[in-house]
């Protein structure tokens, strides 16, 4: 089984796999920002014009404060107001509860989250593992710090893989000291003809003595 999902990790079309995950992510998300949206989107700006009215009462009282003294009667403190004001605050507050919909709705988004999530999670292994397994190193491990780093273990593997260079053949990563690839047996590392000097294969001079190096010398 464990075989079966390293041959199909290797040959997925993981560009593929990435677009389609963020198009996906990216409707999903709209979806149901829409929707919830749409199902709070009324009580909320009930509430809003609620308080504002509030506000501007409050406003109004203090310049009317201002020119003018009122006994309780007024404004603020008249009965009817402080009525009216309690029974519309605590229709809104009822109105505001989370209801049983409101509840599965938002489950409902928090379960499609962790869906994304774990898809996503999943992505970055595969890619660890598919650069790992190219560029010979131990899968395993890498993929233990993508479980733990996520993105940033790719990235690393990425950094790794580019300042130890690469074969040109197959994509392995460069051995220290080896003149060949271990792995396709292409020449890695020349041989300066004047001082034995070992240098890599795209360098022009060589490092030790300085002499330029032509095709034929190679």
């Amino acid at each position: 089984m464990l075989e079966k999902w390293k041959q199909w990790a290797i040959k997925m079309n993981l560009r593929k796999a990435v677009i389609i995950f963020i198009i996906a992510s990216l409707a999903i998300v709209i979806g149901c920002s829409a929707a919830v949206y749409s199902n709070f989107q009324s009580r909320i700006s009930e509430w809003e014009r609620f308080a504002e009215t509030d506000r501007e009462h409050g406003r109004e009282e203090k310049e009317f404060d201002g020119e003018h003294k009122f006994d309780l009667g007024d404004w603020e403190h008249d009965e009817d107001y402080k009525e009216n004001k309690e029974k519309d605050w605590e229709d809104i507050s009822k109105k505001l509860y989370l209801s049983v919909g409101d509840i599965a709705l938002i489950a409902g988004c928090g379960i499609i989250g962790i869906v994304i999530s774990v898809w996503y999670w999943v992505l970055v292994l595969i890619a660890v593992y598919r650069k790992s397994c190219r560029i010979g190193v131990n899968a395993t491990l890498w993929m233990l710090a993508a479980l733990v780093f996520n993105l940033a273990a790719l990235v690393a593997l990425y950094l790794y893989a580019m300042l130890k260079g690469t074969c040109t053949n197959c994509g392995r990563v460069k051995s220290s000291s080896g003149k060949f690839c271990d792995r396709c047996g292409n020449i890695l590392k020349k041989e300066c003809p004047q001082c034995r000097q070992i240098i890599d294969m795209p360098s022009e001079y060589c490092s030790n003595c300085g002499k330029k190096l032509d095709e034929k010398e190679e």
